[in-house]
């Protein structure tokens, strides 16, 4: 149930509706038009059924309006958003919600829908939840907020105009306009979600919690599963492990939003664990990334390193991280002394993320998180705005600018994958920023045309085979590739 209604140039959408409004037939049923400023700005409720909504993880509800404001141009207006604590807002544009719905059904053979996040970022937001004593959650989209989502610059026309033109049947049937054709329609949806029962689920159960005293994530909203001053980190042995165990040990280290449980996120890494698993025995590190600082991560990391290590009494360890993984695994080498031999590191933003905006960082981690991957916490916290772990990500955070100073000695242990997938990034993290020093006489590198969420996905044997044989060649390692 829905309560919609105007205060001023501000409209109200509330879900705490109570018996007395029901009575009164407040509730907001398929549509309604406020007058703003002599305008109409209209409201419809819109079905869910059909749509890539279908896939949101831990929901049991879903709503979804759309916004019209093609006869409202330069109205001053902002929505403030009220619902329950286990509910949650985002809004995302007209032709951003169209491809997103469009690309789940092209199956053509060559097409990425991976693509797609790191295009339209900007299209997706969440909105900053405010908790207050009675319980309830506030979100605020500002007129700010709106012209942005609404507006599309030039390098955004450029990426859409490129991405539109692919010679692919699907998108020339869905989507037929010209360069001189605006971009946006001034429409946008607001979904609401309603989080399922978080008891009804194993995640909270197999976590494994290691105690900090205070220095894991506050507890704020829905923060049961990982209380004040605790963290969460395992390594989980891959299922395709052979019995022998007199190979040396390969570690995988998932990125931003997504996971490295065998349930959830190894299908994203499948193909290098089964690249591996002939000459490694191969261990992934699960972790949280939006409310976890990346140096707590970091800490359990290099305990659970230390163990395998004295466990299985192997010398030889390498460790091989996507994105944000590759700042963890850093941060375990250099501030708590993991043993590692060798690090690859693939798409890491060594320099920090470029995006300053938490809202910007926050789209991206849920947009391109592919719903499956995100853990329950992670999906949470992204939406509801508890956000230490990414706001050590950023370009400007110190303790990234921390880590590099600190980190002196290990360039020899590193080896950069890096991707050119739109301009000299892959959609997310510039060459320049994943490859913190180039050293060709090492040959400590590679670029090729990876969008950041494929760089698992092809080319594994001619990269690896290229690392092993390079990196590894001076240490006490024996690998028959």
């Amino acid at each position: 149930m829905l309560d919609l209604y105007q205060n001023k140039n501000t409209i109200v959408i509330n879900t705490r509706v109570n018996q007395e409004e029901v009575n009164k037939d407040k509730l907001f049923v398929n549509d309604k038009t406020f007058d703003i400023n002599n305008k109409p700005v209209s409201i419809y409720k819109r079905p869910v059924d059909g749509t890539f909504l279908e896939q949101l993880p831990y929901t049991a509800e879903k709503k979804l309006l759309l916004v019209d404001l093609q006869h409202s141009e330069g109205v001053d207006l902002s929505f403030n958003l009220l619902c329950e604590e286990d509910e949650y807002f985002f809004v995302v544009e007209e032709l951003c919600f169209d491809l997103y719905n469009a690309v789940d059904y092209i199956e053509e053979e060559g097409f990425e829908k991976s693509q797609l996040p790191f295009l339209l970022s900007s299209k997706f937001q969440t909105l900053r939840h405010r908790l207050y004593k009675d319980g309830q959650l506030k979100a605020e989209l500002t007129n700010k907020g709106i012209n942005n989502l609404l507006s599309y610059t030039d390098e955004e026309r450029k990426n859409i105009d490129h991405f539109l033109s692919l010679p692919f049947f699907r998108l020339k049937t869905l989507f037929k306009y010209d360069n001189n054709t605006p971009l946006s329609t001034r429409r946008f949806y607001i979904v609401i979600g309603k989080l399922e029962d978080g008891k009804k689920k194993s995640e909270k159960n197999s976590l494994k919690v290691h105690t900090f005293c205070n220095e894991g994530p506050k507890g704020r909203i829905d923060n049961k599963l990982i209380p004040k001053g605790r963290a969460y980190g395992r390594l989980l042995p891959s299922d395709k492990n052979m019995d022998e165990t007199n190979k040396p040990i390969a570690i995988i280290v998932h990125g931003l939003g997504s996971s490295s449980h065998r349930a959830n996120g190894e299908e994203l890494y499948s193909k290098l664990i089964e690249y591996l698993t002939p000459n490694f025995h191969v261990f992934t590190y699960d972790y949280l990334t939006i409310n976890q600082p990346i140096d707590i991560s970091g800490k359990i990391l290099a305990e659970e390193v230390k163990k395998i290590k004295n466990e299985y009494n192997k010398e030889e360890i390498i460790v091989i991280a996507h994105s944000m993984g590759g700042l963890v695994s850093r941060s375990a080498l250099v501030r708590h002394d993991a043993p590692f031999n060798l690090l690859v590191m693939a798409g890491t933003p060594n320099k920090g993320s470029i995006f300053a905006s938490l809202t910007r960082i926050t789209s991206i981690a849920v947009s391109v998180s592919n719903w499956g991957k995100i853990k329950r916490r992670d999906f949470i916290d992204a939406f509801h705005w508890n956000l230490d772990g990414l706001r050590t990500l950023g370009e400007n955070s110190d303790y990234i600018k921390k880590l590099n100073q600190d980190d002196q000695k290990n360039e020899k242990k590193y080896f950069y994958i890096a991707g050119k997938f739109i301009c000299d990034t892959d959609g997310l993290v510039s060459i320049k920023n994943a490859i913190r020093i180039k050293d060709e006489s090492r040959k400590n590198f590679i670029v090729k045309r990876y969008n950041h969420l494929n760089y698992f996905t092809k080319n594994i044997e001619e990269n690896f085979t290229f690392i092993l044989e390079n990196r590894l060649k001076d240490k006490k390692i024996s690998l028959s590739i």
